[in-house]
């Protein structure tokens, strides 16, 4: 693959790489790879955060049409919010887009947290195309690439690259966002 031809790639000459035929099988597998890496990311991007607003409602039961969140892909939680506290409330989902919400009530706010979802890249997307994801996880794709596309010609930088995308992708989970109440403490056992 690459690794033997020992050429450096650069975008303006893209163009030019897919007519040559030692790049265009690499090239052409590219995107699947590209796209493999951006399923496996998914499980550690940010939640998604929506205060839902404008429910039809039907006695004490509330329903939110959520098809209009375009990186929605499942809900995480959701929770009922005053202006001091919020606790987890109970829902149900029906048909895809629709969330029901027993026992609403319309003096508190409803916070859901959702699973994002990344649609996959097309075929020769544009070479200016930014992909909706943190920069840190953007950074690791060339990576899960590597790992498919030298997998025969050299095994060894392919488990390496594949070690480094795991690895990274785990401490990325680890270290990302988190939902949980932290503690913080504002003193000393010196200072009480």
């Amino acid at each position: 693959m690459f690794a033997s031809l020992g050429d450096m790639l650069e975008t303006a000459t893209l163009a030019e790489l897919y007519q040559n035929s030692q790049y265009a099988v690499y090239l052409a597998g590219m995107d699947a790879a590209i796209n493999r890496a951006l399923y496996r990311l998914q499980s550690v991007l940010p939640k998604g955060r929506v205060e839902l607003t404008s429910p039809a409602v039907t006695g004490s039961v509330a329903t939110f049409n959520l098809g209009n969140i375009s990186d929605f892909d499942g809900v995480s939680e959701l929770r009922e919010q005053t202006d001091t506290q919020y606790a987890a409330h109970a829902y149900r989902w029906e048909g895809g887009t629709t969330l029901v919400v027993p026992l609403y009530r319309p003096d508190r706010r409803y916070v859901l947290l959702y699973r994002r979802s990344v649609k996959p890249i097309e075929p020769m997307a544009d070479d200016d195309y930014t992909l909706p994801i943190p920069d840190a996880l953007a950074a690791l794709i060339p990576y899960y690439v590597k790992a498919e596309l030298y997998e025969e010609e050299d095994p060894t930088a392919a488990r390496a690259a594949l070690e480094y995308f795991d690895t990274s992708l785990s401490r990325y989970q680890y270290e990302g966002e988190s939902d949980q109440p932290q503690f913080v403490c504002k003193y000393s056992w010196e200072e009480l």
